[in-house]
């Protein structure tokens, strides 16, 4: 089972799976492996995975212990060739080059301060400001329109508001954060928010 930042904290499918795995190793031995969990990027651990052994393929040697679990859960000796250590060494290094661009993951608890700002979404900027406004911005020269918006988060939920729609509530699942980007989920719909100071 291969766990980041962004399928733990993800709504739907994912979390579906993971509590199947979960179910079909509860219907083992405790003796007999069914699941190895890996990290790809060193993300949190979720509750329902924390008897589980967590396998973190940043370490060094991780294809090793990699091979010699699937060894020990199938009762075979499982071995690789050197290159395709290598090759998987450098795919995991490779990601987490790739998402160490986007800054150290945010912890949902931090959340509403790491939100303020200047952030470029889909076709527009928001801004988030400390006193719960927040705006857009149409383009770099524009200036931002408030107008009555106000923004809040709950847990892992961005909730909007609009002047010129009282009484109702945008909700987005924040679905992973980091201090340079965060992507939402609403009804199958993603965003993608990069920072942009």
């Amino acid at each position: 089972m291969c766990l980041s930042q962004s399928s733990v904290d993800k709504t739907g499918f994912v979390q579906k799976e993971m509590r199947l795995a979960l179910q079909q190793a509860e219907l083992r031995p405790s003796s007999q492996v069914y699941i190895i969990p890996l990290s790809l990027d060193g993300c949190p651990v979720t509750s329902a995975l924390e008897r589980l052994h967590v396998l973190d393929l940043g370490v060094p040697e991780a294809s090793y212990r990699l091979l010699y679990a699937i060894g020990n859960a199938t009762g075979d000796g499982a071995e690789a060739s050197r290159d395709a250590h290598d090759a998987l060494t450098t795919t995991v290094k490779s990601y987490r080059r790739q998402l160490s661009g986007l800054g150290d993951i945010v912890e949902p608890k931090d959340y509403s301060k790491r939100i303020l700002g200047r952030w470029l979404g889909p076709r527009k900027y928001a801004t988030f400001y400390a006193d719960g406004r927040w705006g857009v911005q149409r383009n770099e020269d524009s200036p931002t329109e408030i107008d009555g918006r106000r923004w809040r988060i709950e847990g892992n939920k961005l909730l909007l508001t609009f002047q010129d729609v009282p009484g109702v509530t945008h909700e987005s699942t924040i679905t992973s954060f980091r201090t340079k980007q965060f992507l939402t989920e609403d009804n199958g719909h993603k965003k993608t928010y990069d920072w942009a100071p």
